[in-house]
């Protein structure tokens, strides 16, 4: 399973993390959502929602640091970084 964590930038811009494969984990959706849930309750967050979009709706209040413990987490169950390269096609000269 790969799992690509992101956050959210200046002006609402998602951008990746973190990325991370671990070959113990199967591919489905709901293998992904158990990890989140198993989180989110060792860090006793009770309140969230998963979206149609692949986001986990939580308070604001509780996003701070978050994702960072989310890696560590994953790290702990045995995700490894994936390096990855990027392209970009562009006509502005970037």
């Amino acid at each position: 399973m790969i799992i690509e964590v992101m956050e959210w930038a200046d002006f609402d811009i998602p951008y990746t993390k973190w990325i991370g494969e671990s070959l113990e984990y199967s591919n489905h959706d709901e293998t992904k959502e158990v990890l989140v849930k198993e989180f989110l309750a060792f860090e006793n967050i009770t309140d969230f929602e998963f979206t149609p979009n692949d986001a986990v709706q939580i308070s604001p209040k509780l996003l701070h640091g978050l994702t960072d413990k989310f890696i560590e987490f994953l790290k702990r169950r045995g995700f490894k970084k994936v390096s990855t390269v990027k392209i970009k096609f562009s006509d502005a000269g970037i």
